[in-house]
């Protein structure tokens, strides 16, 4: 079962720029963030295509949706670097 974070503890995650410190804020529960809105029915999309899984509630990336995004950024990497010579 998943560690129940409170305010202020301490916390880390991977991000595409390496490791990440920081302390819990508060809860977020909304669908409702930074002006976006969580799709369900962007998440069945994507289950489907195997690039997610739902397990107990939460949506996990499959090793499916990891390599798109591999070859994704790959992509990007390789446009940018074009247009920067």
């Amino acid at each position: 079962m998943p560690k129940e974070f409170r305010k202020g503890d301490r916390v880390e995650w991977d991000t595409s720029q390496g490791a990440t410190q920081g302390h819990v804020v508060r809860k977020q529960t909304s669908t409702h963030r930074a002006g976006h809105h969580a799709d369900g029915k962007g998440v069945d999309e994507r289950r489907r295509a195997g690039l997610v899984a739902v397990e107990s509630g939460r949506v996990r990336i499959t090793e499916v949706g990891e390599a798109m995004i591999k070859r994704l950024i790959e992509g990007i990497r390789t446009a940018t670097s074009r247009d920067v010579m």
